[in-house]
């Protein structure tokens, strides 16, 4: 797991320099995601918002990158996407195999339909109109239990 973790801060570096490319913003898309889903089975220490305040900076780099054809992060914009990963490292500390396959081919799924609604949106997307966590507490942190 420890190459995963690395793999994965890698991906957040290349996304924060002057060669950054659309490989590295898709990986920590998939990284957000990957980590979203292993939240909502109860491993994660963060609230919604860290996921929905990533997700955000995710969609305007990628708006960005479609109209100037720089794919990369400014260096202002990677403080929630360290904080997910860093919550993810804790994740695929703890999480058995079994769980972290179950959620990678889960998304894997998710990503395989044309125009799907990102999961955090689809879960999260009406935090406004009283959307409570998955375990029914409304914006508490999330912990393996």
């Amino acid at each position: 797991m420890r190459d995963l973790s690395l793999a994965n801060h890698l991906a957040l570096i290349g996304c924060t320099m002057e060669t950054g490319s659309r490989h590295h913003l898709n990986e920590l898309t998939r990284i957000t995601y990957q980590a979203f889903c292993l939240w909502e089975a109860g491993y994660g220490d963060v609230t919604s918002e860290v996921f929905r305040h990533a997700e955000a900076v995710l969609d305007r780099a990628v708006a960005r990158a479609e109209k100037t054809g720089v794919w990369r992060l400014e260096e202002s914009e990677s403080p929630p996407l360290k904080e997910v990963l860093c919550m993810h490292d804790r994740q695929i500390a703890v999480v058995s195999t079994r769980v972290f396959l179950e959620a990678k081919m889960a998304l894997g799924r998710l990503l395989q339909i044309d125009h799907v609604i990102s999961p955090i949106q689809r879960r999260l997307g009406r935090a406004a109109d009283g959307y409570t966590e998955p375990d029914g507490r409304s914006s508490t942190v999330r912990a393996h239990d």
